[in-house]
């Protein structure tokens, strides 16, 4: 078969990708169609209160399954990953629970918590439960290898988001209609994943009722690596890229912080359109791939691939940004443009190293991952202090720099522990 034809045969890496890629494509060409419009709407003091909403969320969604969600690629018995798809769902509706009590107690004991504009934070609960649910329905479709189902979600969480923001934006409820519109997208993905998934492992739970208080205690015990390590890993990981805004929102104008997540969303899009389609397809082989000794070969041609199709999109985007964010988005963006441009090498890294940052729990390092992360955080936070330190009028760079110097560090440890693990496999073999 010719290069070209593998590349349009729907079964192969390419078409996989291409399929998952178009429509990631089309969500964020919606996304951008409607962002000069939702950015008219609203002001940039909006969108730094959004950016605080979002840190929140985006940080703690990580931990709401106990990262029970990841480890449902892994297991070879069918059995075990619906299991674990069941527990990853109970476990996500009682920290929702947990987390609300909490909520309402400092509600009722410490009012004056709320005041100052964080009234965001009666939004989060829910909105943490929804992407929980989303991790756990998507990383089940990933192991069916239903690409399909997953590119409906991704557009109908584009065409929800983007649709709730325009209408509440028109009618003026200001901030609640850019949480609004953040937490649908959420529950319209798990509409869409639940026509299959929730009926697969309601199924599943029903055929297996009688045991499930020996099934699931058994699973925590064989995946407790995941709560126990990835979820500080994971918490570090989002925690390195959001509390430092939320951090910079002590430090800087509103309007500062709104323009920082308008420059976020924007270098995001290229990260999503190529990273997580690729991301999604290298989960799903990686486990096949270290069980036949090929990990390294397969995480080193991914990662060769990645860097061809990436360069081009940032590229772009570093010359445009700069001269066109006024034009495209109104009045009070234009800083925006000009830290995309510190922002290119810190996504550049990131659109090719996180979708093989996965290797390394799959070769059984969830120590090294999660002191990694736990290390950017770290990076991360001391970046945005000396830079306020420093220069206060450059911390938005600082922070900018930080994630580039994080990614860099984090190719060179995934590249090291496959290569360790080829190696081992070589004298074992």
């Amino acid at each position: 078969m010719s290069p070209f034809r593998n590349l349009l045969n729907p079964s192969s890496f390419f078409g996989v990708v291409a399929k998952l890629s178009s429509a990631n494509v089309g969500a964020h060409l919606i996304t951008a169609a409607c962002l000069p419009f939702v950015t008219r709407f609203y002001s940039p003091d909006q969108f730094g209160a959004f950016a605080v909403f979002v840190s929140a969320v985006s940080i703690l969604s990580v931990a709401t399954c106990g990262r029970f969600d990841v480890a449902i690629a892994l297991p070879e018995d069918h059995d075990d990953a619906s299991g674990l798809c069941f527990l990853a769902v109970f476990v996500a509706f009682g920290f929702f629970v947990l987390s609300s009590f909490v909520l309402l107690g400092v509600a009722i004991y410490r009012p004056d918590f709320f005041a100052g504009g964080r009234g965001w934070i009666y939004y989060v609960p829910l909105a943490v439960l929804f992407a929980g649910w989303i991790s756990t329905l998507l990383n089940w479709e990933v192991r069916q290898k239903r690409f399909g189902i997953i590119s409906v979600a991704t557009l109908t969480q584009s065409v929800t988001m983007n649709a709730v923001q325009l209408v509440a934006g028109a009618v003026g409820l200001g901030f609640l209609g850019l949480a609004l519109g953040y937490a649908a997208k959420f529950a319209a993905a798990v509409i869409v994943f639940s026509t299959s998934t929730a009926r697969e492992v309601a199924v599943w739970a029903a055929d297996n009722h009688d045991q499930l208080s020996t099934i699931l205690p058994r699973l925590v015990q064989t995946y407790r690596r995941f709560p126990i390590y990835s979820t500080w890993e994971a918490l570090a990981n989002q925690a390195a890229i959001f509390l430092p805004i939320m951090l910079i929102s002590r430090y800087t104008p509103a309007s500062d912080v709104g323009n920082l997540m308008l420059a976020m969303s924007l270098m995001q899009a290229p990260v999503a359109v190529i990273g997580i389609s690729i991301s999604q397809v290298f989960l799903s082989e990686a486990p096949n791939a270290h069980r036949r000794g090929e990990l390294a070969l397969y995480t080193r041609e991914i990662f060769l691939r990645l860097l061809k199709i990436t360069v081009l999109p940032f590229s772009v985007l570093a010359l445009v940004a700069p001269f066109g964010m006024t034009l495209a988005f109104g009045a009070g963006w234009e800083k925006a443009g000009w830290l995309i441009v510190w922002m290119v090498p810190w996504f550049f890294l990131q659109s090719v190293v996180s979708p093989v940052s996965m290797a390394l729990h799959v070769v059984g390092r969830a120590k090294t991952s999660m002191a990694l992360q736990i290390s950017a955080l770290f990076v991360r936070l001391i970046a945005v202090w000396v830079g306020y330190k420093t220069a206060p009028y450059a911390v938005l760079e600082f922070y900018a720099v930080s994630g580039a110097v994080v990614y860099a560090g984090y190719l060179v440890v995934v590249y090291a522990a496959v290569s360790f693990e080829h190696k081992q496999n070589m004298i074992d073999n």
